[in-house]
């Protein structure tokens, strides 16, 4: 008879609490004991199983000065401070220095059809003195997020002429890229559409962004606004999923001469 079943029958004949013996005690006291030991030991075995499932990603967010992406970073993670917009790449270390930092870190933890992320975003900065710092960051990154603002047809064209370039350069494989057009809130703004009459311009409509995305091989293009959050969350949401669910390249695509050798290893 085992230790279950003595304690059976002591509860059936009513008299387990005066009946029962110190041995009998010692025995589901230790019993209890293994109880406990066996539940932490599968709860830290689960909550490792946890751990190694969260899968981190890591995306980058490129574009020209003055595009809003560091508003749809701040929007997106909640660090919005509703009185500033687009406030310059910097740490707090340089802003007293006057010096601009090549990297702002973003984070966040959300959850894709069940699968637990650690999304890590990198605002690197603009401009060709920092070139060199800002390629660093390439290495290893999941995702680009090519931005540009519909309102500032130089920031389209930056896309295709620069950004574009320098990602599938200094890439060591081929990147999985989505395409943002920013500000659309001001795409219909009187003042803003006026000012660009004056210039001989207009905004980029949702079609010429759709075909600049097709023309390098984007894996989305969407469109967002800082200022009304519409569509930000939707930016890194498919930055995701373009990750786990990889688009793929179609065929007769020409590859930058360094990505060749990479790509062919990697489709055999």
């Amino acid at each position: 008879m085992d230790l279950l079943d003595v304690e059976s029958d002591l509860i059936r004949s009513g008299s387990f609490r005066q009946q029962r013996r110190p041995c009998v005690d010692a025995m589901i006291t230790l019993y209890e004991q293994l109880q406990l030991q066996q539940i932490q030991a599968n709860s830290s075995m689960s909550s490792s199983s946890h751990a190694q499932a969260i899968q981190t990603i890591k995306c980058v967010v490129e574009g020209d000065r003055k595009v809003g992406r560091t508003s749809l970073l701040k929007v997106y993670t909640g660090e919005l401070d509703d009185s500033r917009f687009d406030e310059p790449c910097s740490s707090e270390n340089s802003q007293n220095s006057g010096k601009t930092s090549a990297l702002r870190n973003f984070s966040a933890e959300l959850r894709m059809d069940g699968r637990p992320i650690y999304l890590i975003m990198h605002e690197t900065e603009a401009g060709s003195d920092f070139d060199h710092l800002r390629r660093l960051h390439y290495a290893e990154t999941d995702c680009f997020v090519l931005c540009f603002s519909v309102v500032k047809p130089e920031t389209f064209d930056s896309i295709r002429n620069f950004w574009y370039l320098e990602v599938i350069e200094h890439c060591q494989k081929w990147p999985t890229i989505i395409l943002v057009g920013t500000m659309v809130d001001l795409r219909e703004d009187p003042d803003t559409v006026a000012d660009l009459q004056e210039r001989g311009k207009q905004p980029i409509t949702c079609e010429q962004g759709m075909r600049l995305a097709k023309d390098i091989k984007a894996a989305r293009y969407l469109e967002c606004s800082a200022k009304t959050k519409v569509g930000i969350s939707t930016v890194f949401h498919e930055a995701v999923r373009a990750v786990l669910a990889p688009p793929e390249i179609p065929s007769g695509t020409k590859l930058p001469k360094g990505l060749q050798d990479d790509w062919n290893c990697s489709i055999m």
